[in-house]
């Protein structure tokens, strides 16, 4: 029995993969590119994931739970309190966590991040980054090192990256700048000094909260439970002990949290490896379609021999899982690249707004590469079972029938599939009244049936407007070519979906990404009111800042042509499950400066905002998301927890703003500085004199900087304008991701229409010979196929264009707004229609020149002899 289906499986597919090589290659890299999309995406958001779960691991790798604050810390006397409950506690200890930057390669730019670590050597051993008994094998003189606060231990990595070895002196930016710091010992390779890509340096903890002006306070206090305690229990026994200073959690809490903040990326990257993984299924069921269609008469023959319905739809779903198997594997191997490229991409991006991260590796594990595989297989074999299934009911005597295409053209139900497709759309539109990220994607999913179902219509009634425009403008073999398009309905239908669905994902995701970009640049515009900004580590006010003291402030004050200068500094704090950032600022001097240049958009509370709105009395603005998820509006009060412990503030506006998809506030430095007792400030904001240029101004401030300060690294001085254009910048990398994706899914929907032109050649071989020979040019036979592609082109771009109106909408005010709660009006797209529409129609003309200069080469006595 399996003897004699095997042949059969030889007979019918190894024979037909042999005599049409490239459509079964076309079909195979089908299959390879939507696998890859999947195993792609899917590797980068696990790597992404697992970078996340490192940095918590950073120094808690033995830690029950930890104490934390925002980015200020919790006071230290919390240590002692805590040690003082042995019958819960094992071990306790703080630490400091803090990133920094080596000196750089030339004068005022940053060299490498490195991750400083400082720990406690005299207090609880339990958790510091090395195995060693007291320190004594690593560190020649410990009562030296720890009375020396510019000595140092490096990670190995660091060290053979750097040329360091014990003696060496290595140059680190700190509160006061750049400060030169002795190695005292190189560690040798461990999973903590693994940590941040082995860009490790440690101190002891005093000499860390000295370097960075953190006395008195800690970034984490870890705890390591006395045996037999349990977790819950203690959690809550401690918390109290702790109250409102800080939050006692699993280390693990807080890389769920910082996942949680970069879930709109992870969404993003996940929908387009889908919808590419959906645009190759089209493409294997297209190619099936196509294989059953061509071998009609190889399966009449059979089923008049005696085959079964059950082997002929196994020989095709065979020749489907051999190719999805294949394919599969094929897939995982591109897949790997790609998640190299998309990390490389927006990974930069999460470590600088989000949560500082070693640059994650992405890797393809087993589990993963099975499931691309699995994938591949299963995607390939529901493709194929339909026109499988349709094979083996065909009767031997409609098999044997010479005209190839009746069947085809009786079996597109249009006016069925049109009022299908209706009901799906308005199904669709339902489910988009809730505003939830998987009802979102069911109702994304819904709209993309419609489109495909509502297709066939579209083909036939553009047909008709076109196919006489074509005939005026390039002939009559261009009126053939379209007129293909109908006659071959059912085959050019499944074609154009496929395309259509690459199309209008590819416009849905650039009119997402152009919404948020246009309005995150209206609200620069509006937000940023300062004329010259001086940062320490980046020009922006991000995660790769380094904060200065305050005292930098003085030495720019004799600078001519300085009106005012702020002190800016950046907060976190966790509100109602959500960690927000708080910008905190001289927020007269900044509502002064805005009040003329119209503040960014109020949406609740005065406006504008009187500009002691903030330092009267503790309050804050915050950002529209926040108050959407929150529910809370101007007026209300609401709880935030410092080292000092929990305050009220009222609420004086809802404001727009982009700053932070999980939420943000504003507040005056005053509060900040009374409650967070912290004095650093990460930015001064240079408001100028009118009639100062910028450009002249930032001149001066350099000087003056560079002769005010041991060393100008890593100080960035920064006009306006240019300060915008690196937001600018920042933006676009952000979204960067989904022009990569949207090239490969285009890629998978241009190889369906080369394979379905080379299928339709084969098919009309004996009609060819026959246009041939009774005078149809070699040119004309060439136009006729390339009408017929770009046809086919043109029609999933109109068609991807209307249908990516109604995906938009649920992508911005559904997808969007829940990962996100930020209401972001629609903007079209036209810049991204022309690239996406053009590239579409211009590909589907590239891919139908191998096809139509096959055809245009058969010789007519062969093609009139082809049975």
């Amino acid at each position: 029995m399996n003897g004699g289906f095997f042949a059969l499986v030889r007979f019918v597919s190894l024979r037909h993969i042999a005599s049409s090589p490239m459509r079964s290659l076309l079909t195979l890299l089908g299959v390879a590119l939507g696998v890859a999309m999947v195993v792609g995406m899917t590797a980068s958001n696990e790597s992404v994931l697992h970078a996340f779960d490192e940095m918590v691991d950073r120094a808690s790798g033995k830690a029950d739970l930890e104490v934390t604050g925002d980015e200020s810390g919790v006071d230290q006397g919390l240590v002692d309190e805590l040690a003082a409950r042995p019958d819960l506690v094992a071990h306790v200890a703080g630490r400091i966590e803090q990133t920094s930057f080596l000196e750089g390669p030339s004068p005022g730019q940053p060299g490498e991040r490195v991750l400083i670590l400082g720990v406690d050597f005299l207090g609880d051993k339990e958790f510091l980054p090395f195995q060693t008994e007291g320190g004594a094998d690593v560190i020649a003189d410990p009562l030296a090192f720890l009375n020396d606060p510019n000595a140092i231990l490096v990670s190995d990595t660091l060290a053979k990256a750097e040329h360091l070895s014990p003696g060496s002196t290595l140059r680190l930016r700190t509160t006061e700048g750049m400060t030169d710091f002795r190695v005292e010992a190189v560690l040798e390779e461990t999973g903590k000094t693994r940590a941040f890509g082995g860009q490790l340096v440690v101190l002891f903890l005093d000499a860390a909260q000295l370097a960075f002006e953190r006395r008195g306070h800690v970034d984490h206090v870890d705890i390591a439970l006395a045996k037999g305690v349990d977790v819950g229990t203690a959690k809550a026994a401690l918390q109290a002990i702790v109250g409102k200073r800080g939050s006692v959690d699993r280390p693990s809490k807080r890389a769920s949290q910082v996942a949680q903040m970069s879930k709109s990326f992870q969404l993003g990257l996940e929908i387009q490896g889908m919808i590419a993984m959906l645009v190759g299924m089209f493409l294997i069921y297209n190619s099936v379609s196509v294989s059953v269609a061509q071998r009609k008469r190889e399966i009449g023959i059979l089923r008049s021999v005696g085959v079964t319905r059950r082997r002929v739809a196994g020989v095709f779903l065979a020749e489907a899982f051999v190719t999805g198997g294949l394919g599969g594997l094929l897939g995982v191997a591109l897949g790997g690249g790609l998640a190299r490229v998309v990390v490389g991409q927006f990974a930069p991006e999460i470590s600088r707004f989000y949560e500082n991260i070693a640059p994650p590796v992405p890797r393809v594990t087993l589990s993963l590469a099975l499931f691309g595989v699995a994938v591949g297989l299963v995607a390939t074999v529901l493709a194929a079972w339909i026109p499988a299934r349709r094979a083996s009911h065909t009767s031997p005597v409609e098999s044997l029938r010479r005209d190839l295409h009746a069947t085809s053209r009786a079996r597109t139900p249009v006016r069925v599939l049109a009022i299908v497709g209706a009901v799906f759309l308005a199904a669709a539109l339902l489910l988009a009244r809730v505003r939830l990220v998987y009802v979102g994607f069911a109702s994304l999913g819904l709209i993309l049936l419609a489109s495909a179902c509502l297709t066939p219509l579209a083909l036939v009634l553009l047909g008709r407007v076109f196919a006489p425009i074509a005939q005026r403008l390039f002939g009559l073999p261009a009126r053939l070519g379209i007129d293909n398009v109908s006659r071959e309905l059912g085959r050019s239908a499944l074609t154009t979906s496929a395309l259509m669905l690459a199309t209008s994902m590819s416009v849905t995701i650039a009119s997402y990404t152009n919404a948020y970009e246009a309005s995150c640049m209206d609200w620069i515009e509006q937000s940023i009111p300062a004329d010259i900004f001086v940062t320490a580590g980046s020009p922006l006010v991000d995660r790769n800042t380094v904060a200065f003291s305050p005292t930098l402030k003085d030495a720019l004050s004799e600078v001519s042509g300085i009106d005012r200068i702020d002190m800016v500094r950046s907060l976190t704090a966790t509100s109602h499950g959500l960690r927000i950032e708080i910008l905190s600022l001289g927020s007269e001097v900044y509502l002064a400066h805005v009040a003329e240049k119209k503040y960014r958009r109020v949406l609740d509370g005065p406006d504008p905002p009187p500009v002691d709105i903030l330092s009267r009395e503790p309050a804050v603005f915050v950002s529209e998301n926040f108050s959407g998820r929150t529910g809370l509006h101007a007026g209300d009060s609401l709880e935030l927890t410092s080292p000092t412990g929990a305050h009220v503030f009222k609420i004086a506006a809802v404001v727009v703003d982009y700053s932070s998809d999980q939420g943000w506030m504003m507040m005056d430095r005053r509060w900040a500085t009374l409650y967070w007792q912290d004095e650093r400030v990460e930015a001064l904001d240079i408001y100028l004199r009118p009639g100062t240029d910028p450009e002249d101004a930032a001149a001066r401030i350099r000087r003056r900087l560079s002769a005010s300060t041991a060393s100008t690294d890593g100080l960035f001085v920064t006009t306006n304008a240019s300060l915008k254009g690196e937001v600018r910048h920042a933006i676009r990398q952000t979204f960067a991701v989904s022009k990569s994706s949207e090239i490969v899914a285009l890629a998978v929907a241009v190889l369906g229409i080369i394979g379905t032109m080379l299928a339709a050649v084969i098919d009309r071989i004996r009609e060819i010979g026959v246009m041939r020979a009774i005078g149809a040019t070699r040119r004309q036979v060439l136009a006729a196929v390339l009408a017929e592609a770009g046809f086919l082109g043109l029609a999933s771009v109109i068609v991807g264009v209307v249908a990516s109106i109604p995906s938009t909408f649920v992508f911005v005010r559904v997808v969007g707004y829940a990962a996100t709660g930020w209401n972001v009006p629609f903007r079209f797209p036209a810049e991204a229609v022309l690239r996406v529409g053009s590239s579409v129609i211009l590909f589907a003309l590239l891919a139908g020149l191998l096809p139509g200069w096959r055809a245009a080469r058969l010789e007519i006595t062969r093609a009139l002899a082809y049975e």
